[in-house]
């Protein structure tokens, strides 16, 4: 039993990690389709924030720096031109 809640759940999270969040294709459609959901917000259109915000936090927790590198500096730069276009 212990073994199962630390090994095994360790085990999957690092292979979920590697093989899914890591792969070039995932990763790239993954932080594309949440960049669109950004800009369809900030359009009006209506979108599941709790997904996005589980994917988000999923990033977060499994590999930090794809959500720095990959994420939060694309959603920074948007933020900036759209207020920027805006204002």
């Amino acid at each position: 039993m212990y073994m199962d809640r630390t090994y095994v759940h360790e085990l999957g999270l690092n292979l979920w990690r590697y093989h899914i969040v890591c792969a070039a294709k995932i990763k790239d459609r993954l932080l594309n389709t949440l960049l669109e959901l950004v800009r369809c917000e900030r359009t009006g259109e209506v979108i599941n924030r709790g997904l996005m915000r589980n994917i988000i936090k999923m990033l977060i927790e499994l590999w930090p720096s794809i959500y720095h590198d990959g994420f939060e500096k694309h959603f920074v730069e948007e933020a900036s031109t759209s207020y920027s276009i805006e204002s």
